[in-house]
């Protein structure tokens, strides 16, 4: 009985951390991730409740804020149309028109182009929803220093959490074959040096437990760092020369 109860123990554990992949991604385009069920996707906003609380509050967000939902059946819905109102011209009456000159109006810069991170549980995505290779994800961060120890540092706990989580399997087994070997289930001696198997094997899921919770929080955060660090510094410029309704003439740069 004690057996069943240590492996079911065990079992809890490693159930854990797949739990992770059932549940809706929403990527904003700040970089952060939500863990969610959603509810209803509408022409504007999105409806969703928080995946820790299945019972609690829905919650709305704007698709303006939003660049990806990543649902738990592997499927996606990419926003990334942004909708803005145009600001009303000024009539002629009220100001002359700008006069561009065309042949010296250099062109606009063009927006830099990057590879946006998605996030399902541990794994990794690109913009097209393409599942990474470490060695992908860590050749695409290689210009973002701070995300990329992050990724590292959490691959690594998570490589340690496995390894005491097969240690853990290991002792289980020497209880096992301990009380095996024994002639008599009544021998004092043998049930005690069993239950130190047991023992062992229940300490070591505790650290396995933590290294595993915390590689995962690292690369979660890895991403939202990429995403954040490359947003900021994708930003499109334009440079425009002609008479200004002040009837000035100058440069002006847009960004």
């Amino acid at each position: 009985m004690r057996k069943i109860l240590i492996i079911s123990v065990l079992a809890a554990s490693l159930s854990g951390s797949a739990t992770t992949f059932a549940q809706d991604i929403i990527v904003l385009k700040n970089g952060n991730d939500i863990e969610s069920i959603v509810q209803e996707v509408g022409i504007d906003e999105i409806k969703y409740k928080k995946f820790e609380n299945k019972s609690g509050p829905t919650y709305t967000l704007k698709k303006s804020d939003i660049f990806m939902i990543r649902y738990e059946n592997g499927s996606k819905d990419v926003f990334s149309e942004i909708t803005t109102t145009p600001e009303p011209k000024p009539s002629p009456e009220s100001a002359p028109p700008v006069v561009e000159n065309k042949q010296n109006s250099p062109k606009p810069i063009e927006p830099l182009s990057f590879e946006s991170l998605s996030l399902d549980g541990v794994k990794i995505f690109n913009t097209d929803g393409r599942l990474l290779s470490k060695d992908e994800v860590r050749n695409i961060m290689k210009n973002t220093p701070n995300a990329l120890t992050l990724y590292n540092k959490g691959n690594s706990q998570r490589a340690a959490g496995w390894v005491f989580i097969g240690v853990s399997g290991i002792c289980l087994v020497g209880s096992v074959v301990q009380l095996a070997a024994g002639s008599s289930a009544e021998d004092s001696n043998l049930l005690l040096s069993s239950l130190y198997w047991d023992v062992a094997a229940i300490a070591v899921v505790i650290p396995a437990a933590i290294l595993l919770h915390s590689g995962s929080k690292n690369i979660k955060e890895s991403v939202g760092a990429y995403n954040r660090e490359m947003r900021k510094n994708n930003t499109a410029a334009t440079l425009n020369f002609g008479i200004t309704n002040q009837g000035k003439i100058g440069f002006v740069l847009n960004f």
